[in-house]
Protein backbone atom coordinates (compact mmCIF):
# COMPACT_ATOMS: atom_id res chain seq x y z
CA UNK A 1 0.00 0.00 0.00
CA UNK A 2 1.43 3.38 -0.99
CA UNK A 3 -1.04 5.79 0.56
CA UNK A 4 -4.16 5.69 2.68
CA UNK A 5 -6.55 8.62 3.11
CA UNK A 6 -9.33 8.57 5.66
CA UNK A 7 -12.11 11.11 6.11
CA UNK A 8 -13.35 11.72 9.66
CA UNK A 9 -16.37 13.76 10.69
CA UNK A 10 -15.12 16.98 12.26
CA UNK A 11 -17.14 16.16 15.39
CA UNK A 12 -14.88 13.19 16.19
CA UNK A 13 -13.34 13.46 19.63
CA UNK A 14 -9.58 13.70 19.95
CA UNK A 15 -9.64 10.53 22.04
CA UNK A 16 -11.42 8.61 19.25
CA UNK A 17 -9.10 10.08 16.60
CA UNK A 18 -6.11 8.89 18.66
CA UNK A 19 -7.60 5.39 18.76
CA UNK A 20 -8.12 5.24 14.99
CA UNK A 21 -4.63 6.27 13.83
CA UNK A 22 -2.79 3.20 15.22
CA UNK A 23 -5.35 0.96 13.54
CA UNK A 24 -4.62 2.67 10.22
CA UNK A 25 -0.86 2.40 10.73
CA UNK A 26 -1.26 -1.39 10.99
CA UNK A 27 -2.06 -1.44 7.25
CA UNK A 28 1.60 -0.69 6.48
CA UNK A 29 4.64 -2.91 6.97
CA UNK A 30 6.40 -2.29 10.29
CA UNK A 31 9.73 -1.47 8.59
CA UNK A 32 8.26 1.62 6.85
CA UNK A 33 8.32 5.00 8.58
CA UNK A 34 5.13 6.94 7.95
CA UNK A 35 4.19 10.55 7.36
CA UNK A 36 0.70 11.32 8.66
CA UNK A 37 -0.77 14.47 7.12
CA UNK A 38 -3.81 15.88 8.88
CA UNK A 39 -5.93 18.45 7.05
CA UNK A 40 -8.89 20.13 8.73
CA UNK A 41 -11.61 21.26 6.32
CA UNK A 42 -15.04 22.82 6.89
CA UNK A 43 -16.90 19.65 7.92
CA UNK A 44 -14.25 16.92 7.83
CA UNK A 45 -10.76 15.99 8.94
CA UNK A 46 -8.62 14.14 6.42
CA UNK A 47 -5.74 11.96 7.55
CA UNK A 48 -3.36 10.74 4.85
CA UNK A 49 -0.79 8.10 5.70
CA UNK A 50 2.09 7.38 3.35
CA UNK A 51 5.74 6.40 3.40
CA UNK A 52 7.80 9.20 4.90
CA UNK A 53 9.98 10.82 2.23
CA UNK A 54 12.38 11.91 5.01
CA UNK A 55 14.69 8.89 5.10
CA UNK A 56 16.46 10.32 8.17
CA UNK A 57 13.32 10.13 10.33
CA UNK A 58 13.97 8.26 13.55
CA UNK A 59 10.35 7.79 14.63
CA UNK A 60 7.89 5.42 13.00
CA UNK A 61 5.32 8.23 12.70
CA UNK A 62 5.89 11.83 11.70
CA UNK A 63 2.99 14.30 11.77
CA UNK A 64 2.14 17.16 9.42
CA UNK A 65 -0.82 19.35 10.46
CA UNK A 66 -2.58 21.99 8.39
Amino acid sequence: MNELTVKFNKKISLKEFDKQIPKLVENFPSKINLLIKVRVKMDYIFATLKENPNKNATDRWEWDYQ
